[in-house]
């Protein structure tokens, strides 16, 4: 667009400045009928000249200004020149990988693991009123079952920041809706290592307490 305006404003200069020629020869015809003196008609012809130069480049001036201001001399797509509104994340913090390497270690084959699945995903909501519980809160870790289409665990990693008060109220509001889906869940907290005998206790644990509440 820009570049296109500029090649607009080139062409209307060059037809311009012609046609000033033009006028200028004419004026000096009919000046010399009159018999003037050479060197009044050669100052009238530059007199008009220079005007039109000058009204040209005002114009130029104020057309490229507004242009400038208005249209960048970028192409429109290019997304180099575009502010940006989003940009790529890591899918997985620091910890969450750690403790994803050493959860593989810890699980059979037959076992995958997805994480940050949105608690909806797992959980129906029986009462519409309770969606909105549901509807923005996820789980770090889950152990899904290919065959049987289960859910085994719920994996949370927590750390230093679930002592806020703040978080202490929505971590205890996820143990309940689990717990009342049937759904067990393990809370973890984070550290630089994952002993695997140690994990594989913990996630047994966890899945046999869950399933004598259930019988209950």
């Amino acid at each position: 667009m820009g570049r296109k305006r500029k090649n607009n404003n080139a062409d209307f200069f060059m037809f311009t400045a012609f046609v000033s020629v033009i006028l200028a020869y004419f004026i000096t015809e009919y000046v010399k009928k009159f018999e003037f003196e050479t060197v009044i008609i050669a100052t009238i012809i530059a007199i008009a000249l220079t005007l039109t130069g000058v009204l040209l480049w005002i114009r130029y001036k104020k057309n490229r200004t507004s242009e400038d201001s208005s249209h960048p001399d970028v192409p429109y797509s290019s997304p180099k020149h575009i502010t940006k509104r989003f940009r790529r994340r890591l899918f997985m913090t620091k910890a969450e990988l750690e403790f994803y390497y050493s959860l593989k270690k810890a699980i059979p084959h037959s076992v995958t693991i997805h994480s940050h699945v949105g608690l909806w995903a797992i959980v129906d909501n029986i009462h519409h009123k309770d969606w909105n519980k549901i509807s923005q809160k996820h789980i770090d870790f889950i152990l899904y079952e290919e065959i049987e289409n289960l859910v085994l665990l719920a994996i949370e990693l927590d750390d230093s920041s679930h002592n806020s008060y703040s978080a202490q109220k929505r971590d205890a509001a996820k143990n309940e809706i689990l717990q009342d889906a049937g759904i067990p869940l393990l809370r973890i907290w984070v550290t630089q290592y994952y002993d695997t005998k140690t994990l594989v206790d913990k996630i047994i644990e966890a899945i046999k307490n869950n399933n004598t509440r259930t019988r209950r």
